[in-house]
């Protein structure tokens, strides 16, 4: 089974503080210390301007197609999408999986 790439943009209605985006980065670690199969997390705020009205960016790499599944449904990551969605946030997701017609050589599978 490939590992997954699980790609997501957060646009919030408004700026966050210097509070929220510092709760909101500690939930993005939390994901990581506490569900299994996650191979690296990276997350950020735009600093490029192009990514329309989408602030931070969050990019994953699942071991596996399950590890990818069961992170949906996890706990800590639904507490982070209750988070998300009490802030008003619109969320942007998109998995695919690392094979060799779709990895050029960031994972080397």
């Amino acid at each position: 089974m490939p590992a997954m790439q699980h790609v997501v943009l957060f646009h919030f209605p408004r700026d966050l503080g210097p509070e929220e985006d510092a709760t909101l980065r500690g939930r993005v670690q939390n994901l990581l210390a506490n569900i299994p199969g996650i191979r690296s997390c990276r997350f950020g705020r735009d600093v490029s301007g192009r990514s329309g009205p989408y602030q931070y960016g969050l990019v994953m790499e699942f071991v596996d197609e399950a590890a990818a599944a069961a992170y949906q449904p996890h706990p800590v990551h639904q507490d982070v999408v209750r988070w998300l969605k009490e802030q008003g946030a619109d969320i942007l997701a998109f998995d695919f999986p690392l094979t060799a017609e779709t990895d050029f050589g960031g994972s080397r599978v």
